[in-house]
């Protein structure tokens, strides 16, 4: 009797003992969940004078000047990244991005097969973490919300929605082009997905960014793309047919938003885009987003033979794409072809002489100087 009372204490002990550890562990557990959730993920604005806030292009040649980020994963320069921290620790918007990608891809740092001279971010950090200061010397401290387990989806997202440009244009270019399938044709994309692209890039363009191609493609095609193919491949069809067409656009879009679409491609013409002369021209030819107009949309063809012309003249000093340009211009050669056969001499002579105005519109040549260019502006703190 007595032995079947030990083992009994002996067994009550032991569910004791198990049950004081289960509670221990979901105590633990509990407390982690709290203090994640109590981790201070808000965003705040920047102490830092307005006039000391970089702006997105200046952010960008800190970034690239201070930090190695597709090749040794190293410093190269220490004062450039030690400006660019104290910014990013002092809630500069434009600054903060570019820090998180140090965080993250500091990581792939390979001491092994590190060169002579090279400092890797975390010998970066022991070395040089006490200059890492505010205007009045005090120590600076990483903001919690870079521990977020998803900072980039959730600081993009909560950038976009507070407007700041850098992030209205990152999250309509991330959102609305559904990629390509195995044989390289772009697949369509929600309707819902298109519309929200459109907003976050006609905010970024109010904001100084000169992406109308983009936007245009996200208004006209079910794609969100101007190509049907993927444009970093060769394909065994003729060039013309990889284009999407002004016929090909999409349901979901009214006549006013298609006018919108062709007043912005001939804004990118007056800057010396192919892509934008096309599609005016495409736009009289078929009378879409424009009443058909024959004459005007040979004017238009010819002024994109007058620019192909003068980007092979400068084909050294300008940066161009010219398998793309191979496309647009084999697209248009077709048009050409059929424009000529209809129009009579009186009607070609009108085109040419529509030709001489238009060229005098053209403010460049280098359409992707412009198309890159960021408009100045003050950064939100």
């Amino acid at each position: 009797m007595q032995r079947k009372y030990y083992i009994f204490t002996g067994l009550l002990a032991l569910l004791l003992i198990g049950s004081l550890i289960v509670n221990i562990m979901l105590y633990i557990k509990n407390q982690q969940l709290t203090d994640a959730r109590s981790e201070d993920f808000r965003i705040y604005p920047s102490p830092l004078p307005a006039d000391e806030l970089l702006r997105i292009n200046e952010a960008q040649a800190l970034f690239d000047r201070a930090y190695d980020a597709s090749n040794s994963y190293a410093v190269k320069d220490v004062n450039a990244l030690i400006t660019l921290i104290q910014h990013a620790w002092q809630w500069d918007k434009n600054a903060m991005l570019y820090y998180d990608e140090i965080r993250n891809t500091a990581l792939l740092y390979n001491a092994h097969n590190a060169k002579e001279g090279e400092l890797p971010f975390s010998e970066f950090m022991k070395h040089y973490r006490n200059q890492l200061v505010d205007l009045y010397g005090n120590q600076l401290v990483e903001p919690t919300i870079f521990q977020h387990p998803d900072f980039q989806g959730y600081f993009y997202d909560k950038m976009a929605e507070l407007k700041y440009p850098r992030f209205t244009y990152g999250w309509g270019m991330a959102i609305g082009a559904g990629g390509y399938d195995s044989n390289g044709l772009a697949k369509p994309t929600s309707d819902d997905n298109l519309e929200k692209s459109i907003y976050y890039l006609r905010d970024a363009i109010e904001n100084g960014y000169h992406d109308y191609e983009t936007l245009t493609a996200r208004m006209l095609f079910q794609s969100g793309q101007h190509f049907k193919y993927d444009q970093t491949k060769d394909y065994p069809f003729p060039a013309k047919e990889q284009i999407n067409k002004l016929t090909d656009i999409r349901q979901n879009i009214n006549d006013q938003q298609i006018r919108s679409a062709i007043d912005y491609t001939e804004l990118m013409a007056q800057h010396g885009s192919l892509l934008g002369m096309l599609r005016v021209s495409e736009a009289y030819y078929y009378g879409v987003g424009r009443e058909t107009d024959w004459v005007t949309s040979y004017a238009w063809a010819l002024l994109m033979d007058l620019t192909y012309y003068e980007m092979l003249k400068h084909q050294d000093t300008i940066d161009w794409d010219k398998k793309q340009a191979k496309v647009l211009m084999a697209y248009q050669a077709s048009m050409i072809d059929h424009l000529e056969k209809e129009l009579n001499s009186s009607q070609k002579q009108a085109s040419l002489h529509m030709l001489s105005r238009l060229r005098e519109m053209i403010v460049s040549w280098d359409y992707k100087a412009w198309l890159q260019q960021v408009d100045d502006f003050n950064p939100i703190p």
